[in-house]
């Protein structure tokens, strides 16, 4: 019996701290990352401000809908109608003119979101004033509860409001008829009611507020995990396309540059160039110093090929192994012929130890390029190995030096 009632109160227990852990998410204001509030601050204003000026423009034809049913239906008589009458008018004007004041105030607060959630609350603030005169105007005639259910749920479903914002409202509200009833001594029921509805208004109002404000949150969040694998994808794309090592453009990169210079060369009819260089005797530098040396050496040539690749349409990439390639259009012979010295000096110039000390002093580069202007029956592949072949004749012709030919028949 005894280990009965201990689970009794344990589920009692588990049960009414489920309920509290609920109620406490209900109302928290912590459910927004820290990071992500003043982005959900700025949204939540900006619905305001649309739902306000909708509000304001429903207000305007509320007033006018009762002015005219006033006037031309004799819904009231007497001293009640006129009043009814001035109300409307006035409700019209003060409606009106909060419109054209929120339109000015929240244009000129749009980047201060402080002032734009003080110009939302203060009109609807100015709605509990009107709300309450017709509330008096109900309890004082004919009794009407229609208002008292339908204010609360306005400001339920209209504004985005949070608990601690639509409170004071409600507090105001449920003050007003107590106030009203005593004063013209009417039915206790207005009060009872106006609790009820209260207490739903503020249910309803917390539960629209807190979704949406979790769906702001969700979207920032979802929008920054999808910055962020963009970010990834383009950086995995930029890593696929480039030499670990060297830092230069990869066999791929360099592929697919060739058929965009490709296209172009062929559409407009310009020759294009592809330059293949190795450096000498590379083999044997790996043999004597190493892989390590030999990568550094790959390294300190990768970056004297850039540096000296400074035009607009030049493309240098690491072609595979101890070869590197350089694409470029609009270059004539001579050009070509200057630009290859260029690649060969500025490579003799960083003094790397060779290990051919019979051969050369330093480490060099054997260089073939070829020029032609891309025809029908020509392809990429005719084009490389042109290229190539004019790389091996000056190695033929004992390194250190640069090969160029071109495609007579299109040039």
């Amino acid at each position: 019996m005894t280990g009965d009632r201990r689970g009794f109160f344990l589920k009692q227990q588990s049960f009414w701290t489920s309920v509290r852990q609920s109620l406490s998410s209900f109302f928290s204001r912590d459910t927004v990352p820290p990071e992500y509030r003043e982005l959900v601050r700025t949204d939540i204003a900006r619905a305001n401000r649309t739902r306000t000026l909708l509000a304001a423009a429903g207000l305007f034809l509320i007033e006018l809908s009762n002015l005219f049913d006033s006037m031309m239906m004799n819904s009231y008589e007497g001293a009640l109608r006129h009043f009814i009458n001035t109300a409307s008018i006035i409700g019209m004007a003060l409606s009106l003119l909060t419109f054209v004041l929120l339109i000015v105030f929240i244009n000129r607060s749009r980047d201060n979101i402080k002032l734009e959630e003080r110009t939302v609350q203060l009109f609807w603030w100015i709605g509990w004033i009107f709300a309450a005169t017709f509330l008096m105007i109900n309890i004082s005639g004919n009794g009407d509860m229609r208002n008292i259910f339908f204010i609360p749920l306005i400001y339920a479903v209209i504004p985005l409001f949070s608990w601690r914002q639509i409170v004071p409202m409600l507090v105001f509200f449920i003050t007003s008829v107590v106030v009203m009833v005593l004063y013209f001594d009417k039915n206790q029921q207005f009060i009872q009611l106006s609790i009820v509805m209260s207490l739903l208004c503020l249910l309803v109002t917390q539960l629209l507020y807190t979704s949406q404000v979790r769906s702001y949150s969700f979207f920032h969040q979802s929008q920054d995990k999808t910055d962020q694998l963009d970010a990834m994808v383009r950086k995995l794309d930029e890593l696929s396309k480039t030499d670990q090592l060297t830092r230069l453009p990869n066999r791929r990169a360099l592929d697919a540059f060739l058929e965009v210079v490709w296209d172009h060369c062929y559409q407009h009819g310009v020759p294009m160039m592809v330059l293949i260089l190795d450096i000498d005797f590379f083999k044997s530098y790996n043999d004597k110093f190493g892989h390590l040396c030999g990568d550094d050496s790959l390294i300190a040539i990768a970056q004297a090929l850039r540096g000296a690749s400074v035009g607009v349409t030049d493309y240098v990439g690491r072609f595979g192994g101890e070869e590197f390639m350089v694409i470029s259009d609009h270059m004539s012979i001579e050009d070509t012929e200057t630009f290859a010295e260029k690649l060969r000096t500025c490579v003799s110039d960083l003094k790397l130890e060779t290990a051919r000390k019979d051969v050369s002093e330093y480490v060099t580069i054997s260089i073939g390029a070829h020029i032609e202007i891309p025809a029908p029956g020509r392809s990429i592949p005719d084009l490389i190995q042109a290229a190539d072949k004019l790389l091996y004749t000056a190695k033929e012709a004992g390194r250190n030096r640069a090969v160029v030919d071109y495609e007579k028949s299109r040039l």
